[in-house]
């Protein structure tokens, strides 16, 4: 029998594997890697192991036939490399598939994506479905058929892997879930200089003296040689035809920044890779009554709506952008609509603070985002009054958030934020300037994933991808236009206390520790 020496990748697959063996699940994992670092052949591998000495049925599924042959081809090859004693005898050999004579009675299949019905009609144990970010059609579809055809038995494997292909779509939807913990599927990324055979020698001696910026940032950020440089660069120039963007696709250096967009994006990329990303603390925020008058506490809770970077500090002034979903369940394209959002920044530093994030009634919601910008000292306001923005402002000026704290438009004589085809590209635009100038720092890397897939379309109107959201995108923009239009001096304690004092007195209410029908969806 002919040693299977596994490489550094693959001993990383082979402990994840035996983690879930050990936990007694089901082994399900998705896999976002580079080109050719030997996923394939690892999975490949497992299965013919599986469908001999287990006693399964497996199926390969690819993006097209080509591809889906080759991949089976991996597998054909290990059991031609068995020792004769080892090798079961075979019903059926071809490039579509391998059957096993008794008393194995194993197969392992051939199928493409482009058959929607594939593995329908059978029951199978082991699956492994490669480029699914590739796959043409409706890949949900294809992949919904293959999975129900695998039980959920712990001595099942089902395997999605690829390249990434841009944002959205059904890969990175089961990406993002499984980074979430919200599947079954655990998510693996593979940096492509985590493979040793991604260096090249270094002759020139002034090489390390001409990096340039992007060399110099991932140099420090991921503790990268000179010679694994030395082959960015020459991987740049001769496998991607010295195209960035494709480079980060095909040879990721992290996970965020291999779903690039599809177009051209309208926030610069070096900036985004280098925003300071930090795990917050999430929690709600409730109402209390103190000796000096009412006031606003935070509960941590792991499941609550509000994600926390930055506690309110006494005397700071902050500003708060308000993007408020429209109320319907899909708009003309299909999408699922916006969530409601609420972004807030320290207005001297211009670095986010707090993220409120879900779906809300526009009530709630209105109550929500007062407690919010009473918490950050009466964060100055924006509220986008498009739909039920306008219902977010009225309860929150019903709920006593003082007007001299909420923006106003000047030009429409009208309360709140008005995004229109003017302010919108006004808005827009200064982001980019921020993001680019590092003037706004972004904590949260679900505000950073929708930066990358603001794009511009075809008409050359920048926005979300299909299948893509911007609602983290637009409160950013809002909040960073109230920079601008804040007041220099903050609503003053007393007046505070006073306003509210009267507010409270002059009836009764009772908000929610947390939304009764909202749901975060951060």
């Amino acid at each position: 029998m002919t040693p299977f020496l596994l490489n550094v990748i693959q001993q990383r697959l082979e402990t994840v594997l035996h983690k879930q063996t050990k936990a007694e699940k089901p082994i399900r994992l998705i896999i976002l890697k580079p080109r050719r670092v030997g996923n394939s052949t690892w999975v490949q591998g497992r299965l013919i192991h599986k469908c001999i000495y287990e006693k399964g049925d497996g199926m390969v599924v690819a993006h097209d036939l080509d591809s889906a042959e080759y991949i089976f081809g991996i597998g054909k090859l290990f059991y031609d490399l068995l020792d004769v004693p080892e090798r079961p005898a075979l019903v059926r050999d071809t490039t579509r598939g391998l059957r096993f004579k008794a008393p194995h009675f194993g197969s392992l299949l051939v199928d493409t994506s482009k058959n929607v019905r594939a593995g329908r009609s059978l029951t199978l144990q082991y699956l492994h479905c490669s480029e699914v970010a590739w796959w043409e059609g409706d890949p949900k579809q294809t992949a919904t058929g293959l999975m129900s055809a695998v039980s959920n038995s712990p001595k099942t494997m089902i395997v999605l892997e690829s390249t990434a292909n841009g944002q959205g779509g059904y890969f990175y939807d089961e990406w993002l879930k499984a980074v979430a913990g919200k599947s079954d599927f655990e998510a693996v990324f593979f940096a492509w200089h985590e493979f040793p055979a991604y260096a090249l020698r270094v002759i020139d001696p002034t090489f390390g003296a001409s990096l340039s910026p992007r060399e110099l940032q991932m140099q420090q950020k991921h503790g990268l040689s000179l010679e694994q440089l030395a082959w960015y660069r020459w991987a740049l120039e001769n496998k991607c035809q010295g195209d960035e963007m494709l480079m980060r696709q095909e040879y990721p250096s992290s996970a965020d920044e291999a779903f690039i967009a599809t177009g051209r994006p309208r926030f610069d990329a070096y900036a985004l890779d280098g925003m300071p990303i930090l795990e917050p603390v999430r929690g709600v925020l409730r109402r209390v009554d103190r000796i000096y008058g009412p006031g606003v506490e935070f509960v941590s809770d792991p499941y609550g709506w509000l994600a926390v970077w930055q506690r309110p500090q006494p005397h700071a002034s902050y500003v708060l952008g308000t993007d408020v979903a429209l109320g319907i369940a899909k708009d003309d394209s299909g999408r699922k609509h916006d969530y409601s959002c609420s972004a807030v920044l320290d207005k001297r530093t211009g670095r986010q603070v707090a993220l409120l994030h879900g779906h809300f009634e526009p009530d709630e919601f209105g109550h929500l985002n007062a407690l919010l910008g009473e918490w950050y000292n009466f964060a100055f306001s924006g509220i986008e009054v498009i739909g039920s923005g306008e219902t977010v402002f009225s309860v929150m000026k019903a709920d006593g958030y003082p007007m001299r704290a909420l923006y106003a438009d000047p030009e429409a004589n009208r309360p709140g934020w008005n995004t229109n085809v003017k302010t919108r590209a006004i808005m827009v635009d200064d982001l980019a300037q921020a993001i680019r100038e590092r003037s706004v720092l972004i904590h949260d890397m679900q505000t950073v994933m929708e930066c990358r897939s603001f794009a511009f379309n075809k008409r050359g109107k920048p926005e979300a991808i299909s299948s893509c959201f911007d609602d983290r995108v637009i409160a950013l923009g809002i909040a960073w236009q109230m920079i601008k239009h804040a007041p220099s001096e903050p609503v003053s304690e007393q007046s505070r206390a006073r306003q509210l004092r009267v507010q409270v007195g002059e009836r009764e209410r009772s908000l929610p520790e947390r939304p009764s029908r909202g749901r975060s969806g951060y």
